[in-house]
Formats: structure tokens, sequence, C-alpha cells
């Protein structure tokens, strides 16, 4: 699989007091951790087992190596990363109060973003992916480019429209949805876009915004991520929900990215949809139902993308395909939420040797 975002090198302060102007406050902790939605996508896919390539840009800073190592380390190819040498890699700053909720500082310097000129070594990839996964990180050209290379491949595309940013929703409202194989929004992502076309539901409720995004835009599944509310989807024929996997929230940081991750990986790379239904208790799981579950995976891996069949938009799905899709993601999000940071939170159901898998587990 591929995965177009950002990347960067997230600074994350725990402090339960937000400052005024002129304060100087003391916080619980400060951490620095690799970052950014491609990142975390694409490490989120890999401890699933899946093969990835990462597609975004980084600094030619001591910052930048770092994420870099930490890709391979996590068995994502990063070969297609722009390193831009006189930039310096971004730094977002994760505001993380003690009881889970997230509020991020981040700015994308024009140096280090991502163009579309940047995707060409990257389009056999694309061509040859089971499926390609792009985040509104990207100036909207790019996430265009990008868009418009998965469709002319043939290749299944899941759009992540984050991070939610009015002037992209406006910028990309027009996008052909409607050959997107599948997009996962939060609520207020989902509000924009449909702002952005004039739609009135972009005020209405929340449990609806997936049925919604669906009719306006004619996209074949939504999935809208509404945290402790669960998820609203639109499957191409009717609107329904699931609730949120019950968990102890500590940290929001990633969770729709561990949620678009597993979604993907059981509805594209077709080897995941039994174990991943099963998924729905992330809080049970023994030692001999991990390792096995890492064999499977590891297993119907082995073949590169390019000999896998892939799943276009208008593919026929199995029946429970997108049932079994759904509740992977929620699952993953719900063991993310439980740990603090992004890295550190994502799931793990195979992985490098020595590692041992962690995550939601049938």
């Amino acid at each position: 699989m591929v995965v177009v975002g950002g990347f960067c090198l997230d600074c994350i302060v725990t402090t339960d007091t937000l400052p005024a102007w002129g304060d100087d406050l003391r916080v619980d902790a400060v951490r620095t951790r690799p970052g950014g939605k491609g990142l975390n996508q694409a490490v989120a896919l890999a401890r699933r087992g899946v093969p990835v390539r990462a597609v975004g840009v980084v600094g030619g800073d001591t910052t930048g190596r770092e994420l870099l190592a930490a890709l391979r380390a996590e068995g994502v190819d990063p070969a297609m990363m722009a390193v831009r040498p006189a930039a310096a890699t971004p730094v977002c700053v994760v505001l993380a109060h003690p009881d889970g909720r997230t509020a991020f500082l981040c700015r994308w310097a024009e140096a280090v973003e991502l163009t579309p000129g940047d995707l060409a070594p990257a389009r056999e990839a694309i061509r040859s992916a089971r499926a390609v996964i792009v985040t509104f990180d990207p100036p909207p050209a790019t996430v265009r480019a990008a868009v418009d290379h998965a469709l002319a491949a043939g290749t299944a595309l899941v759009v992540h429209p984050a991070p939610p940013e009015r002037s992209a929703a406006a910028a990309l409202v027009d996008l052909p949805w409607d050959r997107v194989s599948a997009v996962t929004p939060n609520e207020q992502e989902a509000r924009l876009l449909l702002a952005a076309a004039g739609d009135p539901a972009a005020t209405g409720p929340g449990a609806e915004l997936a049925a919604a995004f669906g009719r306006r835009f004619a996209t074949p599944l939504v999935c809208v991520t509404r945290a402790e509310h669960g998820v609203a989807v639109w499957d191409g024929t009717r609107g329904w929900a699931r609730p949120a996997h019950p968990t102890t929230v500590v940290d929001t940081t990633a969770a729709s990215d561990a949620f678009t991750a597993a979604l993907t990986h059981v509805l594209f790379a077709g080897d995941a949809a039994d174990t991943d239904a099963r998924s729905t208790d992330t809080d049970a799981a023994d030692t001999d139902a991990a390792d096995t579950d890492a064999a499977d995976t590891d297993a119907a891996d082995t073949d590169a993308d390019a000999t896998q069949p892939r799943a276009p938009a208008s593919a026929t799905r199995p029946p429970g395909l997108v049932e079994a899709a759904v509740e992977a993601g929620l699952a993953a999000a719900a063991w993310t939420v439980r740990h603090r940071g992004a890295l550190d939170a994502l799931p793990r159901l195979a992985g490098p040797p020595g590692r041992a898998p962690a995550g939601p587990l049938p």
C-alpha cells in the first residue's frame, strides 16, 4: 500500500491548563516522537503486516533523518520520501490534557511541502499498490495530483480529509468523490466539506453526516468518525452506525489514523476480514492468540503489492466486509486512545522479529 501525507516531529506537552499570554506554566510532561498523519497511517499499516510505502517530505536535518529511521524500523519503505537538504523538518506541538483531549499547533513551511512533482517517483508504486491513502496534509494541488494518479491507475483510493481546514475543504470539494473507494472524515471534516458544497446537512446531526456526504458526493463508502459516539457509515445504499468500543481514554492523538489504516487493511488487503471482524474486545487477548494472528497476517502478506488483486470503488464487496472493516477500525482506535502519543499508541498485529504483537486481537 501507499500513504501520501504529512511527516513531522510531534512535541507532546501534557498539561491540564492552557497558558494565557504572559503566563509561565509548569507542565506535567514534554516528549518528542515521530508523527504526522502520513507517518501514523503508514506505521499503523506496517504494524498490521502490510507492505507499505511512504510518500512525503522531510528536511535534511537530524529530525528528518530520525523520521526516516523510524519508518525503516517499523518496516515502512521510505524510498519515495523527498528530502529537502536545506530545510528543517516540521514540528507539531500537541497539547494533551490528562483527560485525553488534544489540540494541535502545526505549520508546514513551503520548503517542506509535498509538491505534485514529488509524486513522480511514486507513480509506479501507486499503480501497483492494493490501495492508496491520501490525507489533506499536502497542499490541495498535490492532493489532487495524488488522487488523479490513483484513479488513473485504477488503484483503490481512501481519502482521509484531515486535518480539518476550511481552505482545504473549499479547494478540494470538487474532487471526484464518486470515484473514491472510501472517505474517512471526522465530524468537523465532514461538516467543512458539506458546507463547501452548500449542503444544509453541514449543520445537521452528527449521526446523519455519513449518509448526507454519501448522497451529496455519490461516494460508495463514507465512515464519519465521531469519537466517543463511534462511527456513522454510508455504504452506498444505506446509512448505519456502530458504537465506540468501551475503553479508557488517555490520549486521542492518532485515533482517526488508526481507524483509517485498519479499515483500509481489511477492505483492500484481502487477508484480515475474518480476523478483524472478531476484534471487538480490545481488552481481552492472550499471547497464543497474538502469536497466531501475527503469523497468519505475515503469511498472507508475503506477496508483493503488484501480485494482489485490486478492489476499485465499483467492485462488489463480499457480504460483511464493510462491517468487518469498521469493527477493525473501531478496535484499533479504542486501543490507540488508551495510550499516550501516536507512535507509541498504534496497535501492532504483526511486525519485525523480536517485537511482540500488541493491540486489538480476537
